[in-house]
């Protein structure tokens, strides 16, 4: 278990060092001075000369690049050019609100993937399973900022139910989280029921109704235990999808998070701040695959790492 997750640390560290790589090389190329965005209107050459210059901008890419690992090796994510605060501090300002968006994005398609899966495999190849089926086909079909636009216009403007922006309250969070866990809700009830299918037809299960168990035992029991080894993965994979598309859903709904900070910092080319989101997102995202990985074995005792 030990040599196992030396090893995953290990090529998750590589991981890591290639995305900032990619993400450094990426924002060196796109165009654009990021002195002369930030001086706006009272741009001079003079002026973005000096401002370059203490920006380090003029330096070789190498140093540049050389400059931000051994930074990064301190814990130091940089300075923003366009809010000249620490990279850190505004991270962990805007962090909560998407980390809570995500949580309740993932435990929305949670609960909604599972319950139209189990649903769908006990009546197997009847309109129920029919009905779960385009529900969860519909899921992974809508775009996300469609469903959000949807779900405002009906929920909100219609309806009058729950307020339109905002990151304060319960009630301003059920819609985003909708919107943003409905397509992984699809993919979780797709999954589900397939696996449940292929677990109910085995011969424990047999022996499990045999001995006069009540069926929703048998599901939840025995079945639905078994069956969630290839859903924990897929789960483990949505959290950084959900993570990126807060992108889209914070800006629709209007909702603080590091996907509105995101974009904002491409638009100005702050480098240091779109580095630094990169790499807290991607650090995330390794951080729960791994976690993933761990919990097979309480879910199945056999599965052993070696």
């Amino acid at each position: 278990m030990t040599r196992y997750l030396l090893k995953r640390l290990g090529g998750a560290l590589f991981v890591l060092i290639g995305i900032i790589t990619l993400v450094f090389l990426i924002m060196q190329m796109l165009p654009g001075d990021p002195a002369a965005i930030m001086l706006g209107f009272s741009c001079t050459e003079e002026r973005v000369a000096v401002l370059r210059q203490e920006l380090g901008l003029d330096d070789p890419l190498i140093v540049q690049y050389g400059r931000y690992l051994r930074n990064l090796t301190r814990g130091d994510l940089g300075r923003s050019m366009s809010k000249s605060m620490p990279v850190s501090r505004l991270i962990a300002q805007q962090m909560p609100a998407t980390v809570k968006l995500a949580f309740a994005g993932l435990g929305c398609a949670i609960v909604l993937g599972v319950f139209l899966g189990v649903l769908s495999a006990k009546y197997h190849g009847t309109w129920v399973d029919t009905g779960c089926m385009m529900i969860a086909l519909t899921g992974v079909s809508i775009p996300s900022f469609w469903l959000g636009l949807l779900l405002i216009f009906t929920f909100s403007v219609t309806l009058n139910w729950v307020p339109i922006v905002g990151t304060a309250g319960i009630g301003r969070l059920i819609l985003p989280a909708l919107a943003l866990g409905f397509r992984s809700a699809g993919l979780v009830a797709r999954l589900v029921r397939s696996s449940m299918l292929e677990v109910l037809s085995q011969d424990f299960i047999q022996s499990a109704r045999a001995k006069g168990l009540r069926e929703s035992r048998v599901l939840y029991r025995h079945a639905l235990k078994n069956a969630l080894i290839p859903v924990i993965t897929v789960v483990g994979l949505q959290f950084g999808r959900l993570l990126a598309g807060s992108v889209v859903i914070e800006s629709v709904f209007g909702r603080e998070g590091i996907g509105r900070l995101l974009v904002d910092a491409i638009n100005v080319h702050d480098i240091p701040l779109v580095q630094g989101v990169v790499l807290v997102t991607a650090m995330s995202y390794v951080l729960v695959n791994l976690i993933v990985d761990l919990s097979y074995t309480l879910l199945d005792p056999r599965v052993r790492y070696r």
